[in-house]
Parts: structure tokens; sequence; C-alpha cells
């Protein structure tokens, strides 16, 4: 395929219309936390556009990156509101996190293999019994084939 500024600049808007939910969803998920939506907006706004930029500048990788929506129903409805953390602990765990996750990235350990052989084949069922959890905390009914809406 030919590469030309009109099928970049096309390919641009179109990624970005696709990806601009996260815009408005994401300061919604975690304005229940009580962070200020407009505050929320700005930050994701800007994560966003510095995050793409440096993918396609610094990269040469043209993709966006943009905040995850499910870390972020984990952040407000688990952390915040289910373990009953402070905004301020909260983000302190993900400032740590993510400094780890530098540490790892820098000394290259994506090319070793440090997890164990049976962890990335328990991690679905790990997150089956979570699922399920949260189903029994709010008296959701579990089916694979569901009768009835569970509103």
């Amino acid at each position: 395929m030919k590469r030309n500024t009109k099928t970049e600049i096309l390919a641009g808007v179109s990624t970005f219309l696709a990806c601009f939910y996260i815009i408005i969803v994401n300061p919604a998920i975690l304005s229940a936390t009580g962070m200020p939506f407009s505050a929320v907006v700005t930050a994701t706004v800007l994560v966003s556009s510095f995050g793409s930029l440096m993918m396609g500048l610094y990269a040469k990788n043209p993709i966006v990156v943009a905040p995850g929506m499910g870390i972020n129903a984990f952040f407000t409805y688990t952390a915040v509101l289910g373990f009953g953390l402070t905004i301020e602990e909260a983000l302190g765990a993900v400032f740590w996190s993510g400094a780890l996750f530098l540490l790892l990235s820098l000394f290259n350990t994506r090319e070793k293999s440090f997890v164990p052989f049976p962890v990335p084949y328990g991690i679905p069922y790990l997150l089956a019994l979570d699922f399920s959890s949260v189903s029994l905390a709010f008296k959701m009914p579990i089916s694979l084939w569901p009768t009835q809406p569970p509103w």
C-alpha cells in the first residue's frame, strides 16, 4: 500500500474517531471515586496525545496509546470503592506498579523467562474466579447462556 500524507491523515482521523469514546468514558468511570470530571478529561487527552505522538514519532509505530478501560474500572470499583482505599493510596499503587514495569522493561526481562510455566495457564481461571466473586457479591446470576437479563 502506498503511503502518502493523505493516507496517513485519514488513518489518524479514523483511529481517533474509533477511540474517541475513551475521552468520555474514562472520566465517567474515574469520577465515581470523587476525582473531578474535567480534570480527568484533561489528563486523558494529554496522556493519550503524548503517548500516541511518542509511539508514532519516536517508536515509528503508528498506534494509539490511551488509558485502559479495564484497569480504570479495577481502580475505581475494586481498589477505591471496594477495598476502601483513598484516591491517593490507589494512585500511589498505580505509580509503583508503573515504576516496576519501567524497571522490567529497562532490564529486558521480556526476553527472559522469569514466569514459571503453569502461571500463564492459570490466569484465565483466576479471572473466572474473580468475575464469579463479583457476580456473587452483587447477587447476579452466573450463567454461560443467560435466559433473561440480570436486571
